[in-house]
């Protein structure tokens, strides 16, 4: 997504960023580039557009896809608490999610790049992070939560909120990586067509993953990802009559990635889908990339 910003840094522990930020909402924003991760998807959870039965009509994406670019400004910084601790926190303030009735993600790649309701959303990140000494079994560890919230709709009515907690483990060469994210969405309770009685005007999406990363020689690495993202509540108006008030996705990935250069990279993936409401069924990823 279109991204520009204006930064001011007087100092490690206080920084002002603004323009058309990249907001940071979960471990995954630092990696969200295809070079950064090594299966050939996102995880569920923060899919932007690869998603099956991804569509508005279906399960309409993750819980906040990402990369999320928005217009505002953020404040951040870091503080070292000793020599082995370091806290990262970033606070923002920015247009918001926007939509009808469910947050519409491609709105939020289309000009214009304003608020739809003038009431700006809020959110913060806070990270802790433990280095270890070089060549150390336990290596380095970070911990970290995510929050924010706002208006989406243009009569600023319906809201959103989203939290999310991440952590990353070092054993040795085997990387470990967890995330759970949650968003509760309100739902118009005029809106006529819901396939359901709207016993709650709101739906809540959720999911997780874990994954492990593992290097296999110079040039090979391997990764397997679980992961699962889940909608509970009324489907709206116009979605496929597949679609449950339950909705389920678990997806278990694993693939390989080959390193023949340092400035290239091969990936090959696996994926076993296992949904509630459109059945099993498997994919099948190879990429290359690099930097040139």
């Amino acid at each position: 997504m279109e991204s520009i910003a204006l930064d001011f840094q007087p100092k490690t522990s206080f920084n002002i960023q603004f323009g058309r930020i990249a907001v940071p909402f979960g471990e995954f924003s630092n990696r969200v580039d295809p070079g950064s991760y090594k299966t050939g998807s996102a995880p569920l959870i923060y899919d932007m557009g690869r998603m099956a039965f991804g569509g508005r009509s279906a399960m309409n994406l993750g819980v906040l896809p990402l990369p999320y670019v928005d217009t505002g400004a953020l404040v951040y910084g870091v503080r070292w608490l000793g020599e082995k601790i370091q806290v990262w926190y970033g606070v923002y303030g920015v247009a918001g999610l926007r939509g009808s009735n469910d947050l519409d993600w491609m709105a939020m790649r289309s000009i214009p790049y304003n608020d739809n309701n003038r009431v700006p959303a809020g959110g913060g990140r806070l990270a802790l992070s433990y280095s270890a000494n070089p060549g150390a079994f336990f290596g380095d560890a970070n911990l970290g939560g995510s929050y924010t919230a706002g208006r989406y709709d243009k009569d600023a009515k319906l809201g959103y909120e989203i939290w999310a907690v991440d952590a990353t483990l070092r054993f040795g060469k085997l990387l470990l990586r967890g995330e759970y994210a949650s968003r509760k969405t309100d739902l118009d309770p005029n809106a006529t067509g819901y396939p359901y009685a709207l016993t709650d005007s709101w739906f809540k999406k959720d999911g997780f993953y874990a994954e492990a990363e593992v290097p296999l020689g110079g040039y090979l690495s391997a990764v397997y990802r679980y992961d699962q993202l889940r909608r509970v509540g009324t489907p709206l108006p116009g979605s496929v009559p597949e679609l449950s008030a339950d909705s389920r996705f678990r997806r278990h990935t694993g693939g390989v990635v080959i390193t023949p250069a340092a400035a290239l990279y091969v990936k090959l993936s696996w994926e076993l889908w296992q949904t509630t409401d459109f059945g099993d069924f498997q994919t099948y990823h190879v990429g290359i990339g690099g930097a040139f």
